[in-house]
């Protein structure tokens, strides 16, 4: 029993509402102490955080200007990865176009390149045969053709036309190939 409730003790109706005034008057401070104590918690909160973006500001506004190269250094980087995309299409299409000849030169099997020379004799072949570029290169397109991405294999290369094409295999890529693929002509 509360101490204030020890004065209006009793069962007369009088006493309760003296009673139940005074408890709703005892909860009604008590809630106004809470909102103050809680207002003053939070005046602090919203004071602390002033004081953090008076420093931010200030902080910006001392700032060296070598900052601001941020944003040029960003369009130098952005350049940068222009120019290597290029790079890479452009070396894409060299290797590409390095292949379309591969499909013309090639050994046939019968010691003669497609284009009618000797294989010895002929210079792209051997050229084309000994470039460890081009069959990287075609090893990853293939590889990416095979993941189905896309892919820069020109049409009629074996990669395309066999399934049973592997670029590790050490023969000669073109020899299933004696009249050269369809289409390259």
């Amino acid at each position: 029993m509360c101490g204030l409730c020890s004065k209006h003790q009793g069962s007369h109706e009088i006493d309760l509402k003296r009673r139940n005034a005074c408890h709703i008057e005892m909860y009604q401070e008590d809630l106004l102490e809470q909102e103050e104590r809680l207002t003053e918690q939070r005046l602090r909160e919203v004071a602390a955080l002033d004081e953090t973006i008076a420093g931010l500001r200030q902080e910006l506004e001392e700032r060296p200007v070598q900052v601001v190269y941020e944003n040029v250094d960003r369009q130098v980087l952005d350049d940068a990865i222009s120019e290597q995309n290029r790079a890479f299409r452009s070396r894409d299409r060299v290797l590409r176009d390095m292949t379309m000849l591969h499909l013309l030169h090639f050994e046939t099997g019968s010691g003669r390149c497609r284009c009618g020379k000797p294989a010895d004799d002929c210079e792209e072949r051997v050229i084309l045969d000994g470039s460890r570029a081009l069959r990287a290169w075609e090893r990853r397109q293939h590889e990416a053709r095979r993941r189905g991405d896309p892919h820069s294999l020109p049409t009629g290369h074996p990669g395309i036309v066999d399934a049973r094409w592997d670029p590790d295999e050490e023969d000669d890529l073109y020899d299933e190939f004696d009249d050269g693929p369809a289409g390259w002509r």
